[in-house]
């Protein structure tokens, strides 16, 4: 089994940067990372507030005591990443299965993304240099 951590997607929430005259104060995606995070504590999970930098909003939960750190970068589209930050450096390198709660985590977080009215043409990848046509599910059975 694989996590693809990384999704692209529309939205019509509306477009709200901060620009002064001189430019680009704060991207965009802050609607968006917030409809995110009330989608987590829907599951009853404990989040952070959500914190900008110059790739956008960032900010962690936690699942069963197992910390997660996401981001939300508004591009043309959108990109939302979820690491499961609680995975040691053994279970990279031994490249051991992804934790049991990860995959709760993110096969309910793919299936709430995919029927939100507000996000659309939801798909996932492994990173951002993938340019396949992307998945429908964040968690793919190895083939």
């Amino acid at each position: 089994m694989r996590i693809l951590p990384l999704a692209e997607f529309t939205s019509d929430f509306p477009e709200d940067g901060i620009e002064d005259d001189d430019g680009v104060l704060q991207f965009g995606g802050r609607a968006v990372t917030e409809a995110i995070v009330d989608i987590l504590k829907g599951f009853g999970f404990r989040v952070s507030p959500p914190e900008y930098d110059e790739h956008g909003w960032g900010f962690d939960f936690y699942a069963s005591e197992r910390r997660f750190w996401c981001q939300v970068t508004a591009l043309d589209t959108f990109l939302f990443s979820c690491d499961d930050v609680s995975r040691t450096l053994m279970d990279k390198i031994l490249k051991r299965p992804p934790n049991a709660i990860y995959i709760d985590v993110m096969t309910r977080l793919g299936e709430a993304l995919g029927r939100h009215p507000r996000f659309h043409h939801v798909r996932w990848y492994v990173d951002d240099s993938s340019r396949s046509p992307g998945a429908a599910s964040p968690v793919k059975l190895d083939d």
